[in-house]
């Protein structure tokens, strides 16, 4: 089977199974404090998670699914994750199966959670005057590549605390959230 090409060079294979991928990097330690994440290359149609095997060291372990996903194509794996730990993840086939149809094939990845000590905590201290104490703000502190990685919600003068960072170089967003909707939006420009 093969479909149209998206940019008109000619046609494509189609493929014959559900391709997963996780938030794992292979030979990189897993971040202790995040759900590994198994992406779906198409909106999952259905599931099952009591087919998925996590082994902790030498042991199965119970873990739950969750998906705040719309597109139904990125699913949690709920774990309290052990540090310095290894874990195998094995889905077998037929666990994820899309909106074509299409079945997963056997999938299985090994990985390793980092250190407690791989991680610090950055204090930011809030100490000016606001132009409206009453406003919620947002600080965001992201990565080099302007990633968010937390976001904090605050008002007036305060300690800002992110914990569980590892050690890099950040950049910091202060963001005032004059609408008190707890997110960054563009606003409504016509009301001004």
């Amino acid at each position: 089977q093969t479909v149209k090409g998206r940019s008109g060079r000619g046609e494509m294979p189609f493929p014959e199974k559900l391709i997963l991928n996780t938030n794992s990097r292979s030979g990189q330690p897993f971040d202790l404090f995040e759900p590994l994440q198994i992406e779906s290359m198409h909106p999952v149609k259905s599931y099952d998670a009591s087919k998925i095997i996590l082994v902790e060291k030498n042991d199965t372990v119970k873990i739950k699914m969750d998906s705040e996903d719309k597109a139904m194509r990125k699913f949690d794996v709920l774990y309290k994750w052990k540090e310095a730990t290894e874990y195998s993840l094995l889905i077998p086939p037929g666990t994820f199966a899309d909106i074509y149809e299409l079945q997963n094939d056997t999938f299985k990845i090994n990985l390793k959670t980092r250190k407690k000590e791989d991680y610090g905590m950055i204090n930011i201290k809030v100490d000016f005057e606001f132009p409206s104490p009453a406003n919620q703000y947002i600080m965001q502190l992201m990565d080099k590549n302007e990633n968010v990685i937390q976001e904090k919600l605050f008002k007036g003068k305060t300690t800002v605390r992110f914990e569980n960072v590892l050690v890099s170089e950040y950049k910091v967003k202060l963001i005032f959230d004059n609408n008190n909707n707890s997110k960054w939006d563009t606003g409504n420009h016509l009301k001004k």
